[in-house]
């Protein structure tokens, strides 16, 4: 916490051996100690020999069973410790309301099958924002645990002012990496809210796609190279710096989408007649856009053109609530890009 990352048995014999040798009290954070992903089940400070004589582990139920803000929670560990940090909570408050008491009690006597269900639902929700955000280009690291993701910002850029971005553009809540020490070029999105996942109903697609750069002048054309594994239905998508979602393919001049599993397919080809030249919105600077590429199983039976006009603009939610009508049949990818003004 916050770091989503695991330590090492040795991270913690490392650390019982320095405090015993300085006289140094440990108090072991382990409130995400259940929250882990992949059956990573994390080690207990306490599970390492010496542990008990140089500190304690608090734990909250807070994150163990969504009660945040209740504020329960336990300390275990040296007597000593336990019974120093007893004198000082009582001088502070009377205890916790009574009917928070008894809500613990029942949880913490409750199945451990209601922790597994919580550790599928964000482990879900792990999965997609991690493939969703790597396919569109993103650096960032896959949590072992908590429901906190890190990733990088866009090189020139801080995490504070990306952060803004982010909510400005996309509505997503993001927490500067500054915010937690030295100023570093990350920031950490939090995966507490539920996610549409489809169901593929299809068997797998295999679908690779990318563009022929991730920044672009404007004036320069962008490409979109497309395979499959097998024979699928082709719709590229743009998604404009103004929330607007257009349909580039097909169109009214290139309507054959239907593409043969293990070959190459290249949009705009050449010798098309068809040109994607890219630019900024007027008055801007630098603009971030994405290519949304979807591959769907032709015996699904989509519509696209019953969902899907060419060129015809949409809004982000307008688009997503009529994608979702064929994503169950579908594989996508989200080729991230950036617009730069002419000199």
């Amino acid at each position: 916490n916050p770091t989503a990352a695991q330590a090492p048995r040795e991270f913690y014999e490392r650390a019982i051996e320095l405090a015993g040798n300085n006289d140094i009290i440990i108090a072991h954070d382990a409130a995400y100690s259940e929250l882990y992903f992949d059956g990573r089940k994390p080690l207990s400070f306490l599970d390492i020999d010496g542990a008990r004589e140089v500190g304690i582990e608090l734990h909250s139920l807070s994150k163990t069973y969504n009660m945040t803000g209740w504020r329960i929670g336990y300390a275990v560990g040296n007597k000593d410790v336990v019974a120093g940090l007893t004198k000082i909570k009582s001088n502070l408050d009377s205890g916790p309301f009574q009917a928070v008491q008894e809500a613990a009690i029942t949880a913490l006597d409750s199945d451990e099958s209601v922790l597994e269900g919580l550790r599928e639902t964000y482990q879900a929700r792990r999965d997609a924002l991690y493939d969703g955000l790597s396919g569109a280009g993103f650096d960032l690291n896959r949590p072992d645990a908590t429901f906190y993701l890190w990733m990088k910002v866009p090189e020139g850029q801080s995490s504070a002012d990306y952060a803004g971005v982010l909510l400005e553009k996309a509505g997503v809540l993001a927490t500067p990496g500054s915010g937690f020490g030295a100023p570093i070029p990350e920031y950490r999105v939090s995966i507490v809210a539920d996610v549409y996942l489809p169901g593929l109903k299809v068997k797998p697609i295999g679908l690779a796609a990318s563009l022929n750069h991730n920044s672009f002048r404007a004036g320069e054309e962008a490409q979109v190279k497309i395979r499959v594994g097998r024979d699928s239905v082709i719709a590229i998508f743009n998604i404009m710096a103004d929330d607007q979602v257009v349909m580039l393919f097909p169109n009214n001049y290139a309507k054959g989408n239907l593409v043969k599993g293990g070959i190459d397919f290249v949009f705009p080809g050449e010798g098309s007649g068809i040109a994607l030249t890219l630019s900024t919105l007027a008055g801007h600077e630098r603009d971030a856009e994405a290519v949304f590429v979807s591959a769907i199983d032709p015996e699904a039976g989509a519509k696209l053109d019953a969902l899907f006009k060419p060129m015809k603009p949409m809004s982000l939610s307008e688009f997503f609530s009529k994608y979702s009508k064929i994503a169950d049949y579908a594989e996508d990818a989200v080729l991230a890009y950036e617009v730069v003004a002419a000199e």
